[in-house]
């Protein structure tokens, strides 16, 4: 199967999907903005959110060095934001969309031997605009397991970075403490 900018995968909001480069072309070799060339073939995804704000997208389960780059038109030169770790390292992307807008996600490795299967995560949804509501004197008690990395690239301390859960809660006034 031949994968290009005529022919995109879909892909959807808290979706994920596996893949492989393998399957598509080499119709790039550079983008805008990103630094070294990218030889190998790129797989692309068509993505058109269903909510406006933050998304993050997470590319893992690498056996080869691959890239993740986030384009507003099915052209290397419309690069919104990319990740383009060495080696087999997990590939992250945050940027801010527009509902009903079309996008394109493409995964891409540096050399032509770059190829590999891998795991694409799409989350949609800022557990801000969603928070999970706790009452004083609550006691909770769970996993952040299967949850998203909402936060680690804002100036989180340096091995904060993994899963979150948002809680809100709101007080009556006097000495508040959260253990």
């Amino acid at each position: 199967e031949n994968n290009d900018c005529s022919n995109p995968e879909a892909a959807f909001c808290d979706s994920t999907i596996s893949g492989n480069n393998n399957n598509g072309n080499s119709s790039f070799n550079s983008y805008s903005g990103v630094p070294r060339q990218h030889l190998a073939k790129e797989y692309i995804y068509s993505f058109v959110p269903n909510t406006t704000g933050l998304i993050t997208i997470d590319l893992t389960m690498l056996s080869n060095n691959l890239s993740l780059i986030l384009l507003s038109d099915c052209n290397p030169n419309s690069v919104i934001a990319s990740s383009t770790n060495l080696s087999t390292n997990a590939e992250n992307i945050m940027a801010n969309v527009t509902s009903g807008v079309q996008y394109y996600i493409v995964v891409d490795g540096e050399a032509a031997i770059d190829l590999s299967s891998f795991e694409l995560r799409i989350g949609c949804m800022d557990p801000c605009q969603a928070p999970l509501s706790i009452n004083c004197g609550d006691f909770i008690s769970g996993s952040t397991f299967g949850m998203q990395n909402y936060y680690n690239k804002h100036g989180a301390r340096n091995g904060w970075n993994g899963p979150d859960i948002v809680y809100e809660f709101s007080t009556t006034g006097g000495m508040t403490t959260i253990d």
